[in-house]
């Protein structure tokens, strides 16, 4: 077993509160593209066993909601919870690691203003949520081998997890095999038993909506047990077929790209650092953060099928964040790691900045938009409201019963405003991925919609064969 050293609690509750006010004064004011709109949409939905409920996150942003926020912003800021918990875990999990509150700290730092974990703290997303779980509990592992009320936590954290983002499943793995691999021979019956019966009772709400929606109650008859397992561990069928049937990258160029994005996420001393860190963990500690840390990579590189397959890598940057911190306490000068630490805090923002309003960054994004490649590389979103502005304004240039064909960025936007906020409930809105489209019913007009700050429409718009007329930005009239 490594030593587990001491976490100061007070450490942890002001890292906590700076992440958190961070995060509230760079928010996003409303509904955001994508993923995050389609999440405001449905905070209402009845929760359900399956990949994309997500019901503890939901009723989070129903909670904050409830305090006179829009169901948009109660959802980011739920988002920005969420990232501070995670922040402040991690801080919690360098220190239990090293003893050092300089660890804790520069670990803190490097995930809070990492690209991709601001970006996704700011904006309605469940991957906050997903890596709070993912290091309570690495950080209940640690102690649940000789602390018997820390593993039975263990097993209530694991079990409850379940009800969120499948991901965990690879920590889960990582975390089976320490439990087993750290106790000793005579203590391994107590410390599994503890732990299968904290899971028994964390589990118990994933258990009931399974009895609450079985196979069953899904609307087919043959294949209902793949099709509900396909919902319940894999996101939908269409997400499970895209995993088992769709080729991905190539595995040279799959690794390029996760590389790429993790340089971008700690343009830092602490991307350097964290090798070290891992080196630097006793024996055993190196097998659960180091597992801990290959699964979770194994799990982004699993997702090479998707447009969005950076946000996975969230599993393997808190880790990284940590392992740095943990490296950087063992440096014996102090003004050398106040450098080191300081460098971790600012050479990101600078990055960022250089990206999104320089030179560089139209070399990165060589086909996007000054608009959109600011938006993609500059976490902060506070006072973007160009989702629901512009979104806005094209419902109200539509005329009555109008159909609307729109693509997934700028369509999730549309929703959350038709449904949530009951703007133009007469519009029928029509979510578009590939293909052809039927010219509408004789007396409805059909507009065709894409993000407006892309430079020119998606090959999808093209594909759907209609003649379009107009010259707005991501907007146009099928005559």
């Amino acid at each position: 077993m490594p030593p587990l050293h001491t976490v100061r609690s007070r450490d942890v509750l002001v890292t906590f509160a700076i992440a958190f006010a961070m995060y509230l004064a760079t928010v996003a004011p409303g509904a955001w593209w994508g993923d995050s709109a389609s999440l405001a949409s449905h905070l209402e939905t009845t929760p359900k066993p399956f990949a994309r409920s997500y019901w503890i996150f939901k009723m989070t942003g129903r909670a904050i909601a409830a305090f006179g926020f829009c169901p948009a912003l109660g959802a980011n800021i739920a988002s920005a919870f969420y990232g501070a918990v995670g922040v402040a875990l991690a801080s919690a999990l360098a220190q239990r690691l090293s003893g050092s509150r300089a660890a804790g700290a520069a670990a803190a730092g490097a995930l809070a203003v990492s690209h991709t974990w601001w970006s996704n703290a700011v904006v309605a997303e469940v991957y906050t949520l997903h890596v709070v779980f993912e290091l309570a509990l690495l950080h209940l592992a640690l102690g649940a081998p000789s602390r018997p009320r820390e593993g039975l936590a263990l097993g209530l954290v694991a079990g409850l997890a379940l009800n969120h983002h499948r991901l965990i499943l690879f920590t889960l793995v990582a975390v089976g095999i320490w439990i087993v691999v750290a106790s000793s021979r005579d203590d391994r019956p107590g410390v599994v038993g503890r732990f299968a019966a904290g899971f028994g009772i964390g589990a118990m709400p994933f258990a009931v909506l399974c009895l609450m929606h079985p196979p069953s109650s899904l609307p087919v008859q043959d294949g209902a047990w793949a099709m509900w397992i396909d919902r319940a561990l894999l996101g939908g069928r269409w997400s499970a077929s895209q995993m088992s049937e769709h080729p991905g990258r190539p595995l040279v160029a799959n690794i390029t790209y996760l590389a790429r994005w993790t340089v971008l996420n700690f343009p830092s001393p602490m991307l350097l650092l964290a090798p070290l860190g891992l080196v630097a963990l006793r024996k055993q500690g190196l097998l659960l953060i180091g597992g801990a840390l290959a699964l979770a990579a194994l799990g982004a590189a699993r997702m090479d099928w998707t447009g969005d397959q950076q946000v996975y890598l969230l599993g393997v940057h808190p880790l990284l964040a940590v392992l740095g911190g943990v490296a950087l306490a063992r440096i014996d000068r102090q003004p050398v790691r106040n450098a080191l630490a300081a460098l971790a805090l600012g050479l990101p923002l600078v990055a960022y900045g250089m990206l999104a309003f320089g030179d560089a960054g139209r070399a990165l994004m060589p086909t996007s938009s000054d608009l959109e490649r600011t938006a993609a590389l500059w976490p902060p979103k506070s006072g973007r409201d160009l989702p629901e502005r512009w979104c806005r304004a094209r419902l109200e240039q539509l005329p009555p019963n109008a159909i609307l064909v729109s693509q997934w960025p700028e369509g999730t936007v549309f929703e959350y405003l038709i449904t949530t906020e009951g703007l133009r409930p007469d519009v029928a809105l029509l979510f578009h991925r590939a293909g052809p489209i039927d010219l509408p019913p004789s007396g409805r007009a059909m507009f065709v919609t894409w993000d407006p700050r892309a430079q020119a429409p998606p090959a999808a718009v093209w594909e759907t064969g209609l003649i379009l007329t107009g010259s707005e930005p991501g907007f146009r009239r099928v005559p």
